[in-house]
């Protein structure tokens, strides 16, 4: 039997509060709690007023974090960042904003870069010189 979570698996969100400067604390109905600053989430016209920290404020659960304006965010995103943010747990899914986008608190290798080959110039033409 596979422990990985589907998508039907993800626990909604039941409390949350703002805490201020983009920052909410979030529980989901599995039990799991964390802070979150969604700071770096808060781009394009539907996001932009929650720009302003009093409307930020405004929040409400609905399964899962929402705006009067019709803002929200997945519950499985919300879920899958406070895992990664409070114990560094790397979600299973991919998401097309590059998720995680913060460090998670284990100390990590640092990357490396493998060397290139370099170019080699195409190898000339060998032209036959017959001896006379």
């Amino acid at each position: 039997m596979s422990t990985k979570k589907t998508r039907r698996d993800y626990s909604p969100v039941v409390a949350a509060r703002p805490l201020g400067a983009h920052r909410v604390w979030l529980q989901f109905a599995d039990g799991l709690t964390g802070e979150l600053d969604l700071r770096s989430e808060l781009w394009g016209a539907i996001f932009e007023p929650l720009v302003d920290p009093a409307y930020f404020a405004r929040l409400f659960v609905d399964r899962t974090l929402c705006w009067p304006n019709g803002a929200d965010f997945s519950p499985e995103y919300l879920w899958d960042r406070v895992r990664f943010e409070t114990f560094g747990i790397k979600p299973a899914r991919k998401y097309a904003d590059g998720f995680p986008t913060s460090s998670p608190p284990l100390v990590r290798r640092p990357h490396t870069v493998r060397a290139r080959k370099p170019a080699t110039a195409p190898a000339k033409k060998r032209t036959s010189r017959r001896r006379a």
